[in-house]
């Protein structure tokens, strides 16, 4: 969970895509959890391969996301700025 919110605090926290990551995260434990221990194989395949492709799509969305934005006040990649100026 610590990696989703980091994640979503340095998108600013664009609501699609925190959602996005939050259900991918939660179908991805779901599916673990009740899979697993309850409702059987196909249940824990389905759900959690839904749940990963939700995690891809959030991160693609977050990536694209960074790439586009023109906004001077947002530090997307704070260690790669710090290194050209040390440079």
């Amino acid at each position: 969970m610590p990696a989703v919110y980091f994640a979503a605090k340095r998108s600013h926290y664009d609501k699609t895509i925190t959602t996005i990551l939050y259900a991918g995260l939660l179908l991805v434990i779901s599916g673990w959890l009740f899979g697993h221990f309850w409702l059987g194989f196909i249940f824990e395949t389905s759900v959690t391969l839904l749940g990963s492709g939700m995690l891809i799509a959030g991160h693609w969305f977050n990536y694209r996301h960074h790439r586009s934005c023109s906004n001077k006040n947002h530090n997307h990649h704070p260690i790669a700025k710090e290194i050209k100026k040390a440079s």
